[in-house]
Order: C-alpha cells, then sequence, then structure tokens
C-alpha cells in the first residue's frame, strides 16, 4: 500500500514517492505549505474571518482576523506575510503591536471562540489579531 501525505486545507494528497523525489533544497514557499481561508458568511460584529490552516506544522498558533468583505484581500496578504516570519522561526506572543502601515497596528490576542468570536475549527491553538487605528 502506498504511503500517502494529508496537507490541512485544501486538503492535498500526494503518494510518498512523489514526495520522496521533491528537491530537498527547493525554495520555501509558505503557501506550498499552508492555507490561508476567507469564510464566505459573515459573524455579527466580528465580519468574514480571514485565518490560516497549518501553522501547526511549524509549531506555531494560526492566526486570524475579523475583517468587512472588502478587506479580505488584504487580510489575506498579511497572513500571508505574517505567517512566512512564523514559518522562518520568528514568534509571536500575546499582547504583540505589529504596524501594519502610517495608520494601524494589529495586536495579538489568545484566539477564543464565543459569543462574538466565531469558531472556525482550528487544529491547534490560534492567535487572534485585532486591528486598531493608531491615528
Amino acid at each position: 500500500m502506498p504511503v500517502r501525505f494529508s496537507e490541512p486545507e485544501p486538503i492535498r494528497w500526494s503518494l510518498g514517492r512523489a514526495v520522496g523525489v521533491l528537491d530537498p533544497y527547493r525554495p520555501f514557499t509558505v503557501l506550498r505549505e499552508i492555507s490561508v481561508v476567507a469564510e464566505s458568511e459573515p459573524a455579527t460584529g466580528f465580519g468574514h474571518a480571514v485565518h490560516t490552516r497549518g501553522m501547526i506544522k511549524f509549531g506555531r498558533p494560526d492566526l486570524i482576523m475579523g475583517v468587512p468583505e472588502a478587506g479580505i484581500g488584504e487580510a489575506a496578504q498579511i497572513l500571508n506575510q505574517l505567517a512566512a516570519m512564523l514559518a522562518d522561526g520568528h514568534v509571536l506572543h500575546p499582547g504583540r503591536r505589529l504596524r501594519v502601515d502610517g495608520s494601524r497596528s494589529l495586536t495579538a490576542v489568545p484566539y477564543e471562540p464565543g459569543d462574538r468570536i466565531p469558531d472556525v475549527r482550528l487544529i491547534g491553538d490560534g492567535l487572534l489579531l485585532t486591528d486598531e487605528a493608531t491615528g
């Protein structure tokens, strides 16, 4: 029976022999290893959940943001960049503030689904990135 490997989301199956012939020195691309998902239904008071899937592969928490529909693309870009940094060994601790541009910053807090924060069924831990204007 062939050995198969499963990727987090979307589900991709690779035969063991196909994985075995990959060049171990090929360039690292985080998007080949994780996914960024935008939930189609907004949650009241939260917006559309945009989140990573698969950061557990790097021993890092998945990241989640709540944004209006118009902000999904920008949120995906931010999460892609942060995921690449985390996969490269950086650590993001709860309470850390990140400058996104000249007028906003994000604060990382533990992701805890509840009344206002939707449950996106992460496999491991998560960090919610809250957006605040810094004026």
